[in-house]
């Protein structure tokens, strides 16, 4: 997961390379790099899909409809009736929020953050990306 936090007054471009995500895949001790910074990623911003007010009301007070995994709810996520890991081998969307691009290899995300604000990414290897034993971030 990327975070980027943006504490000033405006708007501003934040960037995050490959080595800063995987800082700690790198291993300790060599010069040999992640394995990952070699690799393409998908990025999903996961405020993307957001409930609207409405939605999160029904929450609140109680009145919401259950969900389930048949439902396909981009914004609520039932991990009663269908387990975490279950939900994202189904690329369940409200767990991935919304695709708004990719990382090359050894590539920066730049991503323009509101002021006071914080962008919440989740990263999947892209399909053609080669085999790796953590697919997601």
């Amino acid at each position: 997961m990327i975070a980027l936090v943006n504490g000033g007054a405006s708007v501003t471009t934040l960037n995050a390379t490959l080595a800063d995500i995987f800082i700690g895949s790198s291993l300790a001790g060599t010069s040999k790099p992640a394995p990952q910074l070699s690799q393409t990623w998908n990025v999903f911003d996961l405020w993307g899909g957001r409930m609207s007010d409405d939605e999160a009301g029904t929450l609140l007070n109680g009145t919401a409809p259950a969900v389930s995994i048949t439902g396909n709810s981009t914004t609520r996520y039932n991990a009663t009736e269908t387990p975490y890991a279950t939900g994202l081998q189904m690329n369940a969307t409200a767990l991935f929020g919304t695709h708004v691009g990719s990382i090359a290899p050894h590539g920066t995300w730049s991503a323009n953050i509101p002021r006071h604000s914080t962008g919440f990414y989740r990263l999947r290897r892209a399909a053609d990306s080669g085999n790796t034993k953590r697919s997601e971030l």
